[in-house]
């Protein structure tokens, strides 16, 4: 799996220099199913004849070969001889240095590809919470081969960065895996949970890592671009991620802001209420092989889609008030509750005259059965709604309905 030859020497030795041994063997394990961890001898500074090893010389020296070891792709990591020097008062400076500077951060160990394993599942929820300590986080584990979690911490406003991309500084833990489902980890070294963020991942007993979960405090625990400016649709938007009537992009982006098209919304209503029916012609601007052309067609069979003749007009954005009829459509034929009311609930909204006749009624029922509000005394039945605002009208007519 790997190998670790003892590299005792100085680049100035003449019979061994560190460059050219460790060069070597970097040769030998190239190409090869092996890692290479350089064995570095911490226990001669200060008790070496070799100068080099000495005094100021010894933090150049061992400085030197671990900025080589980096940078060298096919060197691993390094093994220090031995632990005990590590208390050792005559190797403290090149101690210090190695903590404080050159291995300040933490690390993962190094996935060894063809010993096989697999990445676990992400954990579970999380949430954080201030408490006398610092700031905890409490996750649950998915996966029964999970090993052991790494905890990142980002800065509030602060891209969180995934995979490869992530930098060391943001590792702030290594957590191993206990008895019971839930895990929790203390940052001390913070005390406003409002001012960061963390990702949490799980990793087996050969170190393969796990996509991360979120765990903030407004945060979205699946989306990194549903932050705490929207606080308010977050766990709106989770719940439905979880229940698979949402999704992504796959790279971890949801598009709050974005409108939303029509040919999307009748996916995720279709969806979010189960629906199904056996469908023949679809509308005529529907392709039969479009990734939304089942959907549509269920739709249109069930009646659910107010009247624009044989076309649909998919790449349109929805509009709010089409919205609206769509879904009070649905809720009667999923036998959802709901209420019937007059009209007169409309003139609490400035903008109650720019409602469609057509969506008069529904709009009514759906303000009524407190599925809409409004907001500031407008209803905006022509105006559009973006992403994020339909995922919490959707959930909320869901959790009404639980």
């Amino acid at each position: 799996d790997y190998i670790a030859p003892q590299v005792y020497f100085t680049f100035a030795n003449r019979n061994a220099s560190y460059g050219e041994l460790t060069s070597w063997w970097a040769d030998v394990v190239k190409g090869k199913n092996v890692h290479l961890y350089v064995g570095q001898a911490l226990y001669k500074i200060n008790d070496d004849s070799d100068r080099y090893f000495k005094g100021s010389n010894a933090l150049t020296e061992f400085s030197n070969q671990l900025k080589y070891n980096v940078a060298q792709p096919r060197i691993m990591g390094s093994i220090l001889f031995r632990a005990n020097n590590f208390t050792d008062t005559g190797k403290q400076q090149v101690v210090s240095a190695i903590k404080n500077d050159l291995w300040s951060t933490k690390a993962l160990v190094p996935v060894m590809p063809w010993k096989g394993g697999r990445a676990p599942d992400m954990p579970g929820w999380g949430k954080v919470e201030a408490v006398s300590e610092g700031i905890k986080l409490t996750w649950t584990d998915n996966d029964p081969d999970t090993c052991y979690y790494a905890v990142y911490r980002f800065g509030k406003d602060e891209a969180i960065m995934r995979g490869s991309n992530i930098i060391a500084e943001n590792l702030v833990a290594l957590v191993r895996k206990e008895q019971g489902q839930t895990a929790e980890y203390i940052d001390s070294s913070v005390k406003n949970p409002e001012k960061v963020k963390y990702m949490v991942t799980a990793l087996d007993r050969l170190h393969n890592e796990s996509e991360g979960r979120i765990i903030a405090s407004g945060h979205s625990a699946y989306f990194l671009d549903i932050g705490p400016d929207f606080s308010w649709a977050a766990d709106a938007i989770d719940e439905l991620y979880e229940r698979k009537i949402i999704l992504g992009d796959g790279n971890g982006l949801f598009f709050p802001t974005e409108y939303m098209k029509r040919k999307d919304f009748i996916i995720m209503v279709v969806r979010a209420f189960g629906l199904n029916a056996e469908w023949g012609t679809n509308y005529a601007d529907v392709p039969g092989d479009a990734y939304y052309s089942s959907e549509v067609g269920i739709a249109k069979k069930l009646g659910l889609i107010p009247g624009f003749g044989e076309y649909f007009y998919p790449e349109d954005n929805i509009v709010r008030e089409e919205m609206f009829v769509i879904l009070l459509r649905t809720i009667a034929l999923s036998g959802y509750k709901f209420e019937i009311s007059s009209e007169s609930i409309l003139r609490q909204f400035k903008d109650e005259s720019e409602i469609s006749a057509y969506a008069r009624a529904a709009v009514a029922s759906m303000i009524k059965s407190g599925y809409i509000e409004g907001s500031n005394g407008y209803i905006r039945p022509k105006g559009l709604a973006t992403r994020a605002e339909i995922a919490t009208i959707l959930h909320r007519i869901l959790d009404l309905n639980d």
